[in-house]
């Protein structure tokens, strides 16, 4: 049996305006930075991919960002492949990584994942993802244009009340260039957490008065590999971010 990691990293509670009293409890993976290309990588996401099919309670798995080390067509079909081993959709989205240096001006990560951005609902929530990766080869970070005309329209388009969760590789700071327009946007709506990666660790800020989660990298350097396992009770109205390691056995 693989050993599920004790320590809380985070535990904190939010109004999340359910239209209705819910019984059933959301469960995701959510995984950042597995740099497919470097090191033990493949081995590290194979692990990680084998340990959420071992439990049947996660929904779905969502991939903040830096999928690759280059954004290498080869590294991309190689990231594919081992995700293809799922047994639960997958959502995923590029970051720097992926982007600065790609081969193919991230038209490869396109037509491999079919897209560079997502949305989607899942229990009365509105789960959005997009790109933040440079619009210029070895450009600064920043969410497309196109992408904020998406996203404006998107956030207008749904229920006031309807809680957003938002993932973006880079957090929301200087190192975003534009984080401060995104913001903007997520808040004509009720955005209550920001995920993504990018440090490696697992931290927890607050950005202008919205919650922001950054995972800790998929690879697994000096403390094994791993991911985090997301879960929000309806009911109470909690979310919990759990530390999972991976291939660890008892």
């Amino acid at each position: 049996m693989k050993r599920l990691v004790t320590s809380l990293l985070f535990l904190f509670s939010i109004t999340l305006c359910f239209g209705q009293e819910k019984t059933e409890i959301l469960t995701f993976a959510f995984l950042a930075d597995t740099h497919i290309g470097s090191g033990t990588s493949v081995e590290d996401l194979t692990k990680c991919v084998n340990d959420i099919n071992s439990q049947p309670f996660i929904q779905f798995a969502i991939l903040a960002g830096d999928i690759t080390e280059f954004g290498s067509d080869d590294e991309l079909a190689k990231a594919k492949e081992v995700l293809g081993l799922l047994n639960v959709p997958y959502y995923i989205i590029p970051g720097n990584h992926d982007t600065k240096w790609s081969e193919s001006g991230c038209n490869t990560f396109n037509r491999i994942f079919g897209a560079s951005r997502f949305s989607f609902t899942s229990h009365e929530m509105l789960f959005i993802g997009s790109n933040s990766g440079p619009n210029m080869r070895m450009g600064n970070a920043q969410v497309p244009r196109e992408e904020l005309v998406w996203l404006d329209s998107l956030v207008k388009a749904t229920h006031k009340e309807t809680p957003i969760v938002y993932f973006v590789h880079n957090p929301m700071d200087n190192s975003l260039s534009n984080w401060d327009q995104v913001l903007d946007i997520l808040c004509q709506g009720n955005i209550i957490l920001s995920m993504g990666g990018h440090w490696h660790s697992n931290t927890f800020l607050m950005t202008d008065g919205v919650p922001t989660v950054l995972g800790r990298a998929v690879i697994a350097g000096g403390r094994g590999t791993g991911y985090n396992i997301v879960t929000i009770d309806p009911n109470s109205r909690q979310f919990q971010i759990l530390g999972r390691m991976a291939g660890v056995q008892t």
